[in-house]
């Protein structure tokens, strides 16, 4: 199975209110999405699956990477400030091919997700929310 994983871009980002500095640090910071990066090395370690990691942050293509590799999974990482941009990727996922499973996942999804898994339903489009535990328990039992 070719899973993608996607570090959304942050062209929606929502202001905390805090303050300017911690609005424009998560809107400046480019630091790598070490998460991703952490999921996608235990993925193909204890798994059969080809996973590829892109980075919409440093001017990466979703269409691009979705027309050449065509994944049957996606995921999504997502924080409470990029969580609307998240939605788009996973929108413009189901819209590219209806089957393609979106995964998202991240801190604000751990916050809200009191069970392993949560199904919400957006326009028309099923999008997976998922908890650091149970991605291993999903992808293994081919429920992705």
């Amino acid at each position: 199975m070719r899973i993608l994983l996607v570090n959304p871009p942050t062209d929606h980002i929502v202001k905390s209110g805090v303050s300017s500095f911690i609005d424009s640090f998560v809107k400046d910071n480019s630091m790598p999405p070490l998460g991703l990066m952490y999921l996608a090395a235990y993925v193909e370690r204890c798994t059969e699956h080809e996973v590829k990691i892109l980075d919409m942050n440093v001017g990466e293509s979703l269409f691009n990477e979705l027309e050449q590799w065509n994944p049957e999974v996606v995921g999504i990482t997502t924080t409470t400030l990029t969580l609307y941009d998240a939605l788009l990727v996973a929108q413009y996922c189901k819209e590219w091919n209806s089957n393609i499973v979106t995964v998202m996942g991240g801190d604000v999804t751990v916050l809200v997700m009191a069970g392993c898994v949560i199904v919400l339903v957006t326009a028309g489009n099923v999008i997976v929310f998922v908890t650091a535990g149970c991605v291993t328990v999903l992808v293994t039992a081919g429920c992705v």
